[in-house]
């Protein structure tokens, strides 16, 4: 049943994992002016708090291609953010 809504087990992994981290990742943007060795250690920190909250969390997020928010990379935001986008 749940293949009707995703087109293989790759593409469900993917998903939860995209839903997991939306719920719970709350650090995946630094604030305005921010130290950058600040926010990416709050962010890891937030990623782990993300994995762990969910029962074999790590596992089911290695291996999988979940979309960044807004389909932008943390590179790319970070690329945005310095050139005040």
């Amino acid at each position: 049943a749940l293949y009707w809504h995703f087109q293989n087990k790759r593409a469900l992994l993917d998903a939860l994992a995209e839903a997991m981290l939306a719920e719970r990742h709350t650090r995946s943007l630094p604030e305005e002016n921010e130290d950058w060795r600040v926010f990416l250690k709050e962010n890891a920190l937030s990623f782990r708090t993300a994995l762990l909250s969910y029962r074999d969390g790590a596992r089911i997020h290695a291996g999988t291609r979940p979309g960044a928010p807004g389909g932008q990379s943390l590179c790319g935001r970070f690329r945005s953010r310095t050139a005040g986008i």
